[in-house]
């Protein structure tokens, strides 16, 4: 003989049943009390019962893994399954709108882009991203799918949409980006050391050579003033933040610029020679179209180097 658990003294008729039918109303109560109790002593708190639980689940397999739905209940039940799914998600993700966001959270955020610089430091997760994605771009169903929602007039325009706004924020965040490389730029250009090695390291890596008038200046040079002049074009001498192509190697602070007609045309010389000035030095700057006339060249050279400048 079973009495009901509520107190009321009747006989429960059913054998599997505690309460008699209507007599458990306060099971809410009981429930909370249980759960509550379940949190003060949660079993799966205790690391040794959970390396006991998963000891014995190892080699087993799930009777559900690799099912849908539609196996395992089917075709009208997995529908209500997915719809109810569907319901709860839209839900959840009303309520997550707005202010209510975590992921708009600063805190939440830096521990967001933390763990994915942590997993992309990993090679092997950039290769298995990269593979995953190719691997499904060449299936059939993927190409498939792309025709199908390309079709759709809506996602269409949402995509146009979408990519109009994508494209004028990039535009912003360049034009933010290069004020700021500008600013940064220019204080760094300002310091004499930084630039010369900035000057120097770039014409290295463009591997610059004597051009061809420039070659033939030189030849000139060595003719008429043997172990004077040194090319120096290559970025070995900087002054002033400019860089001349030929320069006294015997003590006097003389200069020659061998200027191209095409890419010096509208530019003054004197700009130049105001450059090269203040540090002391004596400028003569040869055009590509004197190399012509060689007699009229030799005697400008020679009147330059004639000319009284004391010894650095």
């Amino acid at each position: 003989m079973k009495y009901c658990e509520c107190g009321c003294g009747q006989i429960v008729k059913c054998k599997n049943s505690r309460f008699c039918r209507g007599h458990n109303s306060h099971l809410k109560t009981f429930k909370e009390a249980q759960s509550k109790r379940m949190k003060d002593n949660n079993p799966m708190k205790n690391s040794k019962i959970v390396k006991k639980m998963i000891e014995s689940k190892k080699g087993c397999v799930a009777w559900n893994k690799g099912k849908t739905y539609k196996e395992i209940y089917g075709l009208k039940k997995a529908k209500e399954i997915i719809k109810k799914i569907i319901d709860n998600n839209k839900e959840r993700f009303k309520k997550m709108e707005g202010e209510n966001n975590p992921a708009k959270r600063k805190e939440v955020r830096a521990k967001i882009s933390q763990k994915n610089k942590e997993r992309w430091r990993n090679p092997n997760y950039k290769n298995n991203l990269v593979t995953k994605f190719k691997e499904m771009r060449q299936t059939k169903e993927y190409k498939e799918s792309c025709k199908k929602r390309w079709k759709d007039k809506d996602y269409r325009k949402k995509q146009k949409e979408s990519r109009k706004k994508s494209w004028a924020n990039d535009q912003k965040r360049k034009k933010e980006q290069a004020k700021r490389f500008s600013k940064y730029f220019t204080e760094l250009w300002k310091n004499p050391e930084w630039r010369k090695k900035r000057i120097k390291s770039v014409l290295k890596a463009s591997h610059i050579r004597p051009t061809k008038p420039e070659a033939e200046l030189n030849s000139l040079l060595r003719h008429l003033f043997p172990n004077e002049y040194k090319y120096v074009g290559n970025g070995e001498v900087i002054i002033g933040g400019k860089n001349p192509d030929f320069i006294n190697c015997n003590g006097q602070k003389k200069i020659i610029e061998m200027w191209g007609d095409y890419w010096h045309k509208g530019e003054d010389p004197q700009d130049r020679i105001n450059v090269f000035k203040p540090f002391g030095y004596f400028t003569l700057i040869v055009w590509e179209h004197e190399l012509k006339n060689i007699e009229t060249l030799t005697q400008k050279l020679l009147k330059f180097n004639s000319i009284h400048n004391p010894k650095g």
